[in-house]
């Protein structure tokens, strides 16, 4: 945030050690914060009312919106319209994997689902996963695409509770801003070239996101949840053991790796990396682990690893 200088309200607020806002850092407003913008073919939005519509009239008409969020880019469309689905899952070259979806509240979600109260709790939790539910009633065929569940989540940003109370349709489709097999996109610029062949328009803002991470997937066995995909809002907070696993590296393994390290009786597991047999992925791989190393001060004595893996062949260095 220091690149946003503060206005002069903000400052007041910031310095003032009787406010709430003393000494936040992420303190700033619609003058002096990070600002959305809207790339439609050849023009660009930059007024956030009009930018609120526009994106409303483009959802609605069909289209495929990359839009940034809070660790990087999602694609997204309306989950009701058949067309915009299906034109979603051929540009993106995803053929059998269902799409998360985003619902405005709880109450419309349940209008699709079955929902129970552990599940419940997940969904309304500030970490916001991605919840797998049994579907009663279902959007359009090209989401699910022939599964009897669906991956639902509610919104988390200001941006998506704005959108979502303007769409006429409750829910929309919200997967991973990348083309397949590869990470999720962080750059603005990057993803208006990457991206190109497969959203119609683009919503960016002009804060960088510092650390990749997708949405975290969860679900409930006998009323316990359970995660699929460990990232959002559950890293990097630790697992206690009760050993000492002070100066462990674990690397992970080569198919949707994540790797973990010791710190003391901490285990310190990454978000959810990929596949590492992608080039873009053992890239994403390396820069991970090096955030690691200087965010907890990690001194390696000692390296688990598994086969002779693509994370086998970094820790070889």
């Amino acid at each position: 945030m220091d690149v946003f200088e503060m206005c002069e309200t903000c400052r007041k607020e910031y310095t003032d050690v009787l406010d709430r806002r003393f000494h936040a850092q992420p303190v700033a407003c619609n003058h002096c914060g990070p600002e959305y913008e809207l790339i439609v073919e050849n023009r660009r939005y930059t007024n956030f009312d009009e930018i609120l519509n526009k994106t409303v009239e483009l959802v609605e008409s069909g289209k495929i919106i990359a839009i940034k969020g809070m660790g990087g880019f999602h694609l997204m469309c309306d989950a009701g319209n058949e067309q915009a689905t299906a034109n979603l899952r051929a540009r993106k070259l995803r053929e059998g994997k269902p799409f998360a979806v985003m619902f405005g509240s709880l109450g419309e979600l349940e209008n699709y689902v079955s929902i129970d109260k552990t599940e419940k709790g997940l969904l309304t939790s500030w970490r916001r996963p991605i919840v797998l539910l049994k579907c009663h009633t279902e959007l359009a065929p090209s989401v699910n695409n022939g599964f009897q569940q669906m991956g639902a989540m509610l919104p988390y940003m200001p941006f998506h509770h704005q959108l979502l109370e303007k769409l006429q349709t409750p829910a929309i489709v919200l997967t991973s801003g990348n083309l397949s097999d590869e990470p999720i996109i962080l750059d603005n610029e990057l993803a208006v070239e990457t991206l190109s062949g497969i959203a119609d328009a683009f919503l960016v803002y002009n804060r960088e996101i510092f650390n990749r991470v997708d949405d975290s997937v969860s679900f409930v066995v006998n009323e316990k949840p359970r995660l699929i995909r460990r990232s959002r809002g559950f890293v990097p907070t630790p697992i206690k053991t009760k050993l000492n696993i002070d100066g462990i590296f674990a690397a992970g393994a080569e198919l949707v790796n994540c790797f973990a390290i010791g710190k003391e009786n901490l285990a310190i597991l990454s978000q959810h990396i990929g596949d590492l047999k992608n080039y873009e992925t053992y890239q994403f791989y390396e820069e991970t682990v090096e955030k690691y190393k200087k965010l907890f001060r990690l001194k390696t004595d000692l390296v688990a690893l598994l086969r002779a893996w693509p994370s086998t062949g970094w820790t070889k260095r």
